[in-house]
């Protein structure tokens, strides 16, 4: 279990959106991997439990769809619909994804970074090259041109959302 971190029940339960009750009847059940810990205290191997959960859950699954007379889509569907929640909260555990906020954030600071670095290059010409008016007009109507182009793409921003249109 090297590479893996406990986590009590009650934590573990909040990770996997379920009661503590759940947690514990998932341990009675061989779902979840327990970890040593001080008496009157319950703690589980994160990495190593999900991925035993995630077993059993896909055995279900094949099980649900095994006899096709039977089959209960919404069963399916569900059980489906829980492995990928849990997945994705695993993975936000991980760090493996960011909210859509902060990675926003991020790219808007970089993008107004960039272009306040490209439009403070006249003044900075002007002054290292001893450059004139005119030619830093120049410059930076080349700069603002380029920014601008860059910034639309066929008359649209480049990645907005499109207008749903209606027939």
């Amino acid at each position: 279990m090297e590479n893996d971190f406990t986590v009590s029940g009650a934590v573990l339960a909040e990770m996997f959106g379920v009661t503590k009750r759940s947690i514990l009847n998932w341990t009675d059940s061989g779902w979840l991997v327990k970890a040593p810990a001080p008496r009157n205290q319950s703690l589980y191997f994160v990495l190593a439990s999900w991925k035993l959960w995630d077993a059993h859950r896909q055995a279900e699954i094949a099980d649900a769809t095994k006899d096709s007379d039977d089959i209960d889509e919404l069963k399916v569907k569900k059980l489906q619909a829980e492995i990928q929640y849990a997945e994705t909260r695993n993975q936000k555990i991980e760090g493996k994804l960011i909210p859509i906020e902060i990675l926003e954030a991020q790219w808007s600071r970089l993008i107004i970074g960039c272009r306040n670095n490209f439009l403070a290059l006249p003044a900075k010409l002007k002054l290292h090259l001893g450059l004139g008016k005119k030619d830093t007009a120049f410059i930076d109507g080349m700069i603002r041109e380029t920014l601008e182009a860059s910034a639309f793409v066929e008359g649209k921003v480049p990645y907005a959302p499109e207008d749903d249109e209606e027939d």
